[in-house]
């Protein structure tokens, strides 16, 4: 009776054993998992804040070159109108 008592309880404790490992086996796999994700995360931020670095750095371009485009406009009108005061005035 003892020694089918120590059977069992041999049993149960190996069951216990198993049943541990297969919950560390799952946290690793969930860990991996969620940091597989994090890195996932991380990269797609990366390339967000890059592409938005680029949109920003070509729109910069552009206002530069309508201001450009604007003073060239100014300078035309001021030379029309000094020309039209001078010669025309």
């Amino acid at each position: 009776m003892l020694k089918f008592a120590q059977s069992e309880y041999v049993d149960e404790m190996e069951a216990v054993r198993r049943e541990q490992e297969r919950h560390v086996t799952i946290l690793h796999r969930n860990f991996h998992n969620l940091q597989s994700s994090l890195e996932s995360s991380q990269q797609a931020a990366a390339n967000k804040v890059a592409n938005h670095l680029t949109d920003n750095q070509t729109l910069l371009n552009e206002v530069n070159n309508l201001r450009m485009e604007v003073n060239h406009v100014q300078s035309s009108f001021f030379r029309i109108f000094t020309f039209d005061d001078v010669y025309l005035g």
